[in-house]
């Protein structure tokens, strides 16, 4: 665990009525300061508020033994903003992106809290089944989304300064 990954906390999320794909908003922006790994750099990834999330992807029959809402959610929050910007940097190649967003997921949810077993169950099943995710995002959706994360980023840095 190292929460400290964290400098803005936990996050901030409110139950959405009626919001069946996306039941939480996020209230607040949430960083998480990933440390990089191997060829990729170190970044902050600062998920906006009003973000719309349904927090850890699990399939509802693995709830008992998988909650979508338990240890290791808050890695869901920047997994789920690059996939649904399909982000990349410069030169980044779609796959390289993806295995990225992935490895992000993994160290997030280990940095805040859930067990090896858990946090690599997680990045094994979006390896796994995570491309159909990755490659069903509306190009409007992730425009706005990318729009209201650039602007994130924009508060985080002057924050820092």
């Amino acid at each position: 665990m190292n929460l400290a990954r964290f400098p803005l906390g936990k996050p901030h999320l409110a139950l959405q009525a009626g919001g069946e794909k996306y039941p939480f908003q996020v209230t607040a922006d949430f960083v998480y300061c990933w440390p990089g790994y191997g060829d990729w750099k170190p970044w902050d990834i600062v998920v906006p508020r009003g973000y719309l999330t349904d927090l850890l992807s699990v399939p509802r029959v693995l709830w008992p033994i998988l909650p979508p809402h338990g240890a290791g959610a808050w890695g869901a929050l920047p997994h789920d903003l690059l996939y649904g910007t399909q982000f990349s940097f410069p030169g980044q190649s779609s796959e390289d992106a993806r295995a990225m967003a992935d490895r992000i997921l993994l160290d997030a949810a280990r940095d805040s809290g859930a067990s090896t077993f858990r946090a690599r169950t997680l990045y094994s099943g979006v390896r796994v089944g995570g491309l159909p995710a990755w490659n069903n995002v509306s190009a409007q959706e992730a425009s706005d989304d990318l729009q209201a994360m650039v602007e994130a980023t924009e508060r985080w840095e002057n924050r820092r300064s």
